[in-house]
């Protein structure tokens, strides 16, 4: 089995630091690879039930919209120019924006951090990382955090 050089890498940004080190390490990926890169984030939507008026849930809406155009734009700027990358800025259930955008493009690999949840937190909240791993149709990078220090 031979493997083949991405030609086209989807990561996922929350604004965690742990999404910013997996979009570093897509940004060098792409690089070595000269794949195209395309920065995801996912505004969680609220839950239909929630007593805020129209107006207020707009506004969060809008700032939600907002923080998620700055944290793009802090993550392509991880690539210094040397890496194109676009951007996509949803709402929604992330695990299901980001395995149904990753195979609307096309992309040979998805790249999300991973936030280190113990068994029980994995348990009770679920990971996005891994259920996106269980579900992605193409392969899947959970990019650790680089220990302080390490080169």
């Amino acid at each position: 089995m031979t493997a083949t050089r991405p030609a086209h890498i989807l990561v996922a940004i929350d604004g965690s630091h742990e999404s910013f080190d997996a979009c570093r390490q897509a940004v060098a990926l792409a690089h070595a690879c000269r794949a195209r890169l395309t920065a995801l984030h996912v505004a969680v939507a609220l839950p239909p039930r929630n007593p805020m008026s129209r107006v207020e849930y707009r506004q969060v809406e809008a700032a939600a919209r907002l923080q998620g155009a700055r944290l793009l734009r802090e993550a392509c700027a991880l690539g210094g120019g040397l890496v194109p990358c676009a951007t996509e800025l949803h709402q929604g259930k992330p695990v299901d924006v980001i395995c149904d955008r990753s195979k609307e493009l096309d992309v040979d690999l998805i790249v999300v951090g991973s936030r280190g949840l113990n068994a029980l937190d994995r348990f009770l909240l679920g990971s996005t990382s891994t259920t996106v791993a269980q579900r992605a149709h193409c392969a899947v990078l959970i990019a650790r955090p680089r220990a302080p220090g390490a080169a």
